[in-house]
């Protein structure tokens, strides 16, 4: 890179060694935060104890993207995104840079900071939940490079999702979830969606979500979970699936044996829909999540009589809250 800088700077292309330079910085900076991260044990302790929970939500795995999310934490996150950036650039001739390619996110205390999230609205990017939540445990790498799918990968994508919602449309939902799995599974992306343009992340979510529906429709509860949750790690106050999955809790709430754990992560679904923090909460989202809730609180209250007659030394409201924090 260095002497590709020279080089435009001996033949007077300015502009393109200034963006040399750019990248010499900014590969200089990644060095730095790479071996300022080889010397913190303490930190990569932390985030090895972290990365057992971290794809987990209550008592759910979104086991499709489990290789994705644990990744984020990996020791090697870092050098392996220079690595595949740098094989990638030499394939452009040079044409990739650094700023295009990368998210460098901000000091954890100024992680709220207005101009940082202007910044990739006016980029029309998203981030995932997931990462959102390890940014503000300090566990998440300070530079991501974004995903973008190839616009052939997009329309494959698309073209299944429709597939799929014509199915759902003649209710075979059977056939719908087969059209969903190959929407997604067949695509082949560059690298995890950890941070990908909107438009993009938003299909993603749409399918998982509509997955999850459909799951639901054939009372397969545990995999409506699973969907919803997936749908989830990327946008935790997408609506839809939160209600989907609280359904698929109430449903299982109700079963012999797993009543009480899965009735309070539906009262946290559903409180989350009703607290609106992202203001995406609809009217009809709201007054669905208003009625289940009550469902949920009534047979929740005869899961906590069961609970205290066959445990009558345990502290109920201790136990529910240790179940409650591992939702999100």
């Amino acid at each position: 890179m260095k002497q590709m800088r020279d080089y435009s700077l001996k033949h007077g292309d300015t502009e393109k060694a200034e963006k040399y330079q750019e990248q010499l910085e900014m590969h200089k900076e990644m060095t730095q935060t790479l071996e300022k991260q080889e010397t913190r044990e303490e930190k990569r302790e932390e985030m090895y104890y972290a990365s057992i929970d971290e794809n987990h939500d209550g008592s759910w795995l979104a086991d499709d993207y489990n290789g994705m999310m644990m990744s984020l934490t990996d020791d090697d996150f870092l050098e392996a995104e220079q690595e595949d950036f740098l094989e990638d650039q030499l394939a452009s001739n040079g044409e990739l840079i650094y700023s295009d390619e990368f998210v460098k996110f901000p000091p954890l205390e100024k992680i709220e900071d207005e101009s940082f999230w202007g910044s990739l609205r006016s980029r029309k990017l998203s981030v995932s939940d997931f990462v959102i939540r390890r940014l503000t445990e300090g566990l998440c790498p300070p530079l991501i490079r974004i995903q973008r799918m190839e616009e052939s990968a997009m329309n494959e994508m698309l073209e299944f999702k429709a597939k799929g919602n014509m199915a759902f449309a003649s209710k075979d939902y059977v056939k719908a979830i087969e059209f969903y799995e190959v929407a997604l599974d067949d695509i082949e992306f560059p690298r995890p969606m950890f941070i990908a343009p909107e438009e993009q992340m938003s299909e993603v979510i749409t399918i998982l979500s509509n997955k999850a529906e459909c799951e639901l429709r054939l009372h397969r509860y545990d995999e409506t979970c699973q969907s919803a949750t997936a749908a989830l790690l990327f946008d935790g106050g997408h609506e839809k699936s939160r209600i989907r999955r609280a359904k698929a809790e109430l449903a299982l709430g109700k079963q012999k044996g797993k009543s009480a754990a899965m009735l309070l992560q539906a009262t946290v679904d559903l409180d989350e829909v009703l607290r609106n923090d992202s203001g995406s909460s609809t009217d009809v989202g709201i007054k669905t999540a208003r009625t289940l809730l009550k469902d949920a609180n009534r047979y929740l209250k005869i899961a906590k009589d069961e609970f205290q007659q066959k445990n009558p030394d345990a502290d109920w409201d201790f136990w529910s809250m240790q179940i409650r924090s591992t939702c999100h």
